[in-house]
């Protein structure tokens, strides 16, 4: 910063012999400089957010890769799952770990007790539209609480005698 420049000018008051200093005033320079920092600063700013916006979409592109990385191990590992759940659940194999670890064995003609249906034919499957779709769920069910009961009142010959 300048240090501002004084005149000595004789004051006209003759009482005192001392000199006033005034301040001199300075040539204006225009309002040019401050526009052009001004602008400069403004170009300097949008660079700035220029840059700043090219890093944000860097660094999206980054996190979509992580994530469509992350999205084909989950996928991978679910086809992994869903054949383990195949395999588990075979008939073939169901039967195996019945029989040798829980020491099950497949009944005999004794054992099984047949039931008679009382419930009516269901429609043919090219007879159900959309409307009766409800209808035929309400016939299931029905003969689902008809079998539940009657297995609870049955007695099953040969089990746990």
């Amino acid at each position: 910063m300048q240090a501002a420049r004084y005149l000595t000018l004789p004051v006209p008051d003759r009482a005192s012999p001392r000199a006033k200093k005034v301040p001199r005033a300075l040539p204006r320079q225009g309002l040019l400089p401050v526009r052009l920092g001004a602008v400069a600063a403004a170009v300097t700013a949008l660079a700035l957010f220029t840059v700043f916006i090219h890093c944000q979409v860097a660094v999206m592109g980054y996190r979509v890769l992580a994530l469509q990385e992350q999205v084909e191990n989950l996928e991978n590992e679910n086809r992994k799952l869903e054949l383990s759940i195949a395999a588990l659940s075979s008939l073939d194999r169901v039967q195996e770990v019945a029989s040798s670890k829980l020491g099950m064995c497949m009944p005999s003609e004794a054992q099984v007790v047949a039931l008679a249906a009382d419930v009516a034919d269901p429609p043919a499957p090219a007879a159900v539209h959309q409307g009766q779709q409800d209808v035929h769920t309400g016939v299931l069910q029905q003969a689902y609480e008809r079998l539940s009961k009657t297995l609870a009142r049955s007695k099953v010959v040969g089990m746990n005698e």
